[in-house]
This record gives C-alpha cells, structure tokens and sequence, in this order.
C-alpha cells in the first residue's frame, strides 16, 4: 500500500507537459463544395447538433440550414434587411447581424420566432451589425462598421451582456469586421476591412478592454471573417484576394491557402474540418445579382 501512495504522490507531482503544436500542412486538403445557390453566402455556423447555418440561402434575406444528413432548406426569412454575420449561442439559438436593418437579432432555436436584442446605444441608430461572437458566459460581442471606412471611422465594436446591458467597446474604427475570442477566453481579436488590420484587445478583471494592440496589416485587400483553431492559431479571410491567412496569436505570418474562390469573406471549423464561403465571379460580364450566386459553402479537409 506504501508502494502505491508512494507511486500515485510521484505520478501527481510530475509536471505537464505543454501539448506539441502540428504544423500546419502545405495545402488544404480535399475541397467539398457543399451548397450552392447562395445569394451571398457569410455566417457558416454549426448547432449542437451539427445544423450547419449560413446567410441568403436562394434569395437575400434568408438563413438557410443543412442538416446532418444533407437536406438543405431555408430555414428562417428576415421580416426586412438581410443577415450576414451569424453564430449560435449557447441555447443553440441564432445570432444574426442584420446589417441593412441595423439589428442584433436572435431566432429561436425552432426556427419560428425573432426578437430584436440591439438596434440602438445611447439613443443612437447603430450603423449596422456585421459579425458576431459568444463568449463561454454567454456575452454577445458584435460588429458595427456600416457606413465606416478609412477616412470616416465611425464603426464600433460591441457586447451585449447577459443581464441585457449593452456596452460600447471600442469606437472610432474602419469598417471593424470578423471577431474572434482566443480558446483561453482572455483575449479578443477583431479586423478593420478598410485597414486590412488586425488588432487585439484582453479583458479586465471586470471585462473591461486592456492593453489594446494592433498586430499585423494586410495591404491593400480588405480583410473578412476571422477564428482561431484548437491550437490558438487564426485563420484570417482575405476577402478580395480570394486566400486565407494564418497568424500565431502574436500576430505572426504562419501561412497563405488558396480559399477556392475569387472572394471569401468568413469560415469556422468543425470536428477537423474548415467550412468556408467563397464566391467564385467567373464571368464579369453577367449583372452582379447573378454573378453573386456563384456563393457556395464549402467544406475542406485539414488532415
């Protein structure tokens, strides 16, 4: 018995040793086109129970869903304007930034009711929502950049607590878009389109912003939709030059992929897979309205 005390307070007091990294791999792997026909595809996001969301499935002002056994429908369509970020909560209820309406909005999980949670601060329109985060607490932070650009930088960034108070942020940015929240929960990460810039920001002992960073810059295509993978690294679409890029939470240069389209403007990942939204604009001479449903959702394999 003194043999095994002896042998478990030793097992105890061996320390842990940091997980190995993998290097990320020379290409992507196979690329999926899941569905097409999207009027402009954003938001990729998954439920609990492997729903797969995402914006203007067919026509503008939709959100479509493909469930896990492939059936592709749309699921919920806006009273108005038109969804482009989107992410589930915690409830496995939809988040959706209605830029065009200037609306945080939330649908049930049922697909059958939406409430309004901000469309307003301080007795101010908001300029329109972009994209959207859950914190593990359930906090919303979200994008609020329309109308914002380099020489009017009129976006913010904001988050809607639990209690329902919403609080601003950050203000005075350019066209502030894709956010994402380190694994760790300490840290928030965030890009400025019109700046190509990538910034970050870690949370207070009472979640306030502290020791605010810009990090790396992307001149001159604008950067999109952004997320860290497992191991902390961020995976950034560059929207106009049609790749992604992949930085250490440092804001390090890792690596450059081909995202399969023209444009891609977000993703996010699931069970080792990465689901992106690239739009592929083969044919310049067609109206933009058509051009636009080139959109697809598409699922590429990292191993």
């Amino acid at each position: 018995m003194a043999i095994l005390r002896a042998v478990l307070l030793l097992a105890l007091s061996l320390p842990v040793l940091p997980q190995e990294v993998p290097p990320l791999p020379a290409n992507l792997g196979k690329k999926t086109v899941l569905i097409g026909g999207v009027a402009f595809a954003e938001g990729p996001t998954f439920d609990s129970k492997g729903n797969f969301y995402f914006t203007n499935y067919l026509r503008r002002g939709t959100i479509g869903r493909m469930t896990p056994d492939g059936t592709v429908s749309v699921w919920f369509t806006l009273d108005r304007g038109a969804p482009n970020g989107l992410r589930v909560d915690h409830q496995d209820r939809v988040l959706v930034c209605d830029q065009d309406g200037g609306r945080l909005l939330r649908v049930n999980a049922e697909g059958t009711r939406m409430e309004v949670l901000a469309e307003t601060f301080e007795g101010k329109p908001l300029n329109g929502p972009n994209d959207v985060i859950v914190d593990r607490d359930g906090n919303i932070y979200f994008t609020d950049p329309k109308g914002s650009n380099a020489q009017k930088r009129i976006g913010g960034l904001y988050r809607l607590r639990t209690n329902g108070k919403l609080e601003r942020l950050l203000t005075g940015l350019a066209f502030p878009n894709g956010l994402a929240i380190t694994p760790d929960g300490k840290s928030l990460y965030y890009v400025e389109s019109y700046l190509s810039r990538l910034s970050a920001f870690d949370f207070g002992p009472g979640g306030e912003v502290a020791n605010h960073r810009a990090l790396a810059q992307f001149l001159p295509h604008p950067l999109d939709g952004i997320a860290f993978d497992e191991h902390s690294r961020l995976w950034i679409t560059h929207y106009t030059a049609g790749s992604i890029e992949v930085v250490s939470r440092d804001g390090e240069f890792l690596k450059s992929y081909d995202a399969g389209g023209e444009r891609v403007s977000n993703l996010c990942f699931r069970e080792g897979k990465l689901y992106v939204t690239p739009h592929r604009l083969a044919n310049r001479a067609r109206v933009r309205r058509r051009a636009q449903r080139a959109a697809a959702l598409t699922e590429i394999s990292l191993k």
